[in-house]
């Protein structure tokens, strides 16, 4: 999902999109020799975010900006920094995760991107990205210095022709690549514009039955829930309303991740707005997300137990939770 005018900008949606931006990254680390490598890896450096080993024309780790803080961005952020890449990760949201998880989680995730060497810049809409073409104006009323550089309202160079580059708001940051990390619509611009949403998702009610009889969508072109569990349970629960048959239980959503070396778990219906009680110490621990007395969800990281637990508690939806005895108790359980 990208605006039209993101020249130049990656996704990574197929296996095609993912040899692109191996074949890129290979391209920026490997040595392209003389005074152009040196001044791309100067712009780098005068931007703030030179990445590791650049420099003297030799074999160098590529920059990566990544527009987007959520799932996806995290994980390829991981992935690059594994590989020994600089990324950064742009995101309008404060902290990582921000718009699915409460701030205090967030800053948990976002001291793993800090010390794995990300940079996150959490709160700044993205303007514009893609590559600056040969000729492109420089943005309006962008500053000058004694030297006759054009820079941001920040003070950061304005990125020459041909540097991939991401605008925020009083910024301009060039990178080797820039990667769009900002969800997926699906492919329903075929079927009439009465049976979607404004988002593209076919409209469906909890048995899959759209607005027009005897059409029915489930999975991801549908507007239930976007996890791998909820499109299995919306095929089950659209098979039996079509036979006439009672419907399944709908187990909680569940999405897991690998990233920063921790496995991260997410049970239930998160919000940003809700409350947080820990559970664990150290690099293992859980966050039950709460309104009062009742449990929503959680975020578990490293802890197994507490993710077949709060699938149990949340099976048939929000649960009431004694949570100072759950923030305590080896195991989790219900009132």
């Amino acid at each position: 999902l990208l605006p039209p005018a993101w020249d130049g900008v990656l996704t990574i949606s197929t296996w095609e999109d993912a040899e692109a931006l191996r074949t890129r990254l290979a391209s920026a680390a490997g040595d392209a020799g003389g005074a152009d490598t040196d001044r791309a890896d100067k712009d780098r450096a005068d931007a703030g975010h030179a990445p590791p080993g650049s420099g003297g024309g030799g074999p160098r780790s590529a920059s990566v900006g990544i527009v987007g803080g959520g799932w996806l961005g995290l994980e390829l952020a991981s992935s690059l920094a594994a590989a020994g890449h600089h990324a950064e990760v742009t995101d309008i949201a404060v902290q990582p995760l921000g718009t699915l998880l409460p701030p205090e989680v967030g800053r948990r995730i976002a001291r793993w991107l800090a010390d794995a060497g990300v940079t996150f810049h959490g709160g700044h809409p993205v303007t514009e990205a893609g590559t600056r073409r040969t000729g492109e104006d420089t943005p309006a009323g962008s500053p000058v210095t004694e030297a006759g550089e054009a820079v941001t309202a920040a003070g950061t160079p304005v990125v020459e022709a041909g540097t991939a580059r991401i605008v925020t708001e009083g910024r301009e940051a060039g990178y080797d690549v820039v990667v769009g990390a900002l969800g997926a619509r699906p492919g329903t611009e075929w079927l009439p514009a009465d049976l979607l949403t404004p988002g593209g998702h076919v409209a469906v009610d909890g048995s899959g039955r759209t607005a027009r009889a005897g059409v029915w969508a489930v999975g991801d072109a549908s507007s239930s829930e976007q996890h791998w569990n909820a499109a299995v349970g919306s095929a089950q629960r659209c098979a039996a309303a079509i036979l006439g048959q009672e419907a399944p239980r709908t187990p909680p959503p569940v999405v897991f991740s690998t990233m920063f070396g921790r496995d991260v778990d997410v049970v239930g219906w998160p919000r940003p707005d809700l409350a947080v009680a820990w559970r664990g110490e150290g690099e293992e621990w859980t966050a039950l997300l709460h309104e009062g007395g009742t449990l929503h969800g959680g975020v578990v990281v490293g802890r197994p137990r507490d993710v077949a637990d709060l699938r149990r508690l949340l099976a048939d939806g929000p649960a009431t939770l004694d949570l100072p005895a759950a923030v305590a108790a080896p195991r989790l359980r219900s009132r």
